[in-house]
């Protein structure tokens, strides 16, 4: 988890994020992750699979952002990580363990 939060923040770059954003965020991965760890071999998974979560978190935050910018906020709200997910859907299918999509 601090790894994909680590590269949404990134994507997000100098945007202000709500903390309930934070929160809608970590309640779409945290389901993924938890259900990801518990399959063996996980870690193997993982080591394969890392890249694409950073660069969907780090995405996700991108487009969050420029939902945002787009509708005048300066502030990223829980709509727009909902929303930004939802247009991402299927952009990195490998990343399907992992990421809420």
């Amino acid at each position: 988890m601090r790894e994909a939060l680590s590269a949404f923040a990134h994507g997000v770059a100098r945007a202000q994020v709500d903390p309930a954003a934070v929160r809608t965020f970590h309640s779409h991965f945290t389901p993924k992750v938890c259900a990801a760890l518990e399959q063996p071999g996980w870690s193997g998974a993982w080591r394969r699979e890392q890249v694409y979560v950073a660069a969907f978190a780090e995405e996700l935050g991108r487009h969050a952002a420029r939902l945002a910018a787009d509708s005048g906020r300066a502030r990223i709200a829980p709509a727009d990580v909902d929303e930004a997910r939802t247009r991402l859907r299927g952009w990195m299918p490998i990343a399907g363990r992992w990421c809420p999509v």
